[in-house]
């Protein structure tokens, strides 16, 4: 309405003589021109729906660093989507007919809004990758995996321990690890791949004791039947006793005894799929893949403890900033 006025006033100045009619004409037509810029303004901002599987403190991370993200994004591009926030269980339902995208945080949600909303556009976040192996997926279904490329965990454990050339893997009969990893584009010349399959992680300490003349370190990959919280002590604890460093996949490993671990937290999570979330909207097309982001961690006491130099935490740094 100013901008109407002040044209108005305007035309009066620079045309005094103009017939009172025709003023009212072109009041009309600004009026109208307003309302079908108001409109355009409107149907052009995009509404994501920010689905929680609990109020976990995990998944608050998530939000909290994916609207943060947003947030900042929109500084730099314009109109900022609006965001809702609603966890499992709630009222999803009132909102999800204005929705242009599903970001769906955990299990809980991500299969909730797979089966009552397959229409939808979706991100799926904080999921595992063996829930969308060899299944069909919706094609407008996109999702960024909790678990880091195994080739990825290869490539950092070669960094960090150049001469322990012979690594050992743990992996259960159901796990597609093995064939990622050898099927990676990596040259495995100086490399010696231990595999050896496990019905249970409860088999894990014995299966340490007689790889122990085959192998120098131990590359844990995220394989939940193998390591788990009822597992893992006796894991660390077989490795430490037998010399053997362990590089993980998460930062609890590394605070419980592994050597080093390469993994992605809630918050990094957060902000890649705020990155990835504007740019569906933008119409990238729909895309299943591990997290890019990803951070490091060493235990230098553990290290120490066996003898061991890693490099420096700044070299560690560069080392990840490297494409």
């Amino acid at each position: 309405m100013t901008r109407t006025c002040h044209d108005q006033e305007g035309t009066r100045s620079s045309h005094p003589h103009r017939p009172r009619g025709w003023l009212h004409i072109v009041a009309i037509g600004g009026l109208l021109l307003t309302g079908l810029v108001s409109a355009d303004r409107s149907t052009s901002i995009r509404t994501i729906l920010l689905l929680q599987s609990a109020e976990m403190p995990r998944y608050e991370k998530v939000a909290t660093a994916f609207r943060r993200r947003i947030t900042a994004q929109c500084a730099r591009q314009s109109p900022c989507p609006e965001i809702t926030t609603a966890t499992v269980g709630e009222q999803e339902d009132d909102v999800i007919s204005t929705v242009n995208l599903i970001v769906a945080v955990g299990h809980k949600a991500a299969r909730l809004a797979r089966s009552r909303y397959p229409r939808h556009v979706q991100l799926h976040v904080m999921v595992s990758r063996t829930g969308y192996l060899n299944r069909p997926s919706p094609s407008r279904l996109s999702a960024i995996f909790l678990e880091q490329p195994p080739i990825r965990l290869l490539k950092f454990s070669r960094y960090l321990l150049p001469d322990h050339r012979r690594i050992g893997i743990l992996l259960s009969s159901h796990t597609h690890w093995r064939s990622e990893l050898e099927k990676a584009d990596m040259p495995h010349d100086d490399l010696d791949l231990a595999f050896r399959t496990l019905e249970s992680g409860r088999e894990a300490g014995r299966a340490i004791r007689r790889m122990r003349p085959q192998i120098d370190v131990l590359l844990a990959l995220p394989d939940p039947a193998i390591y788990n919280r009822n597992t893992l002590g006796t894991i660390l604890l077989s490795t430490f006793r037998n010399g053997i460093p362990v590089v993980g996949f998460s930062q609890g490993m590394v605070k419980s005894g592994a050597v080093a671990a390469l993994f992605s937290t809630p918050t990094t999570i957060g902000e890649e799929a705020a990155d990835r979330a504007l740019r569906i909207l933008a119409g990238a097309p729909p895309m299943l893949r591990y997290p890019r982001r990803y951070e490091t961690a060493v235990n230098r006491r553990v290290a120490a403890a066996m003898h061991l130099e890693l490099p420096s935490d700044r070299e560690i740094a560069r080392w990840s900033d490297a494409p």
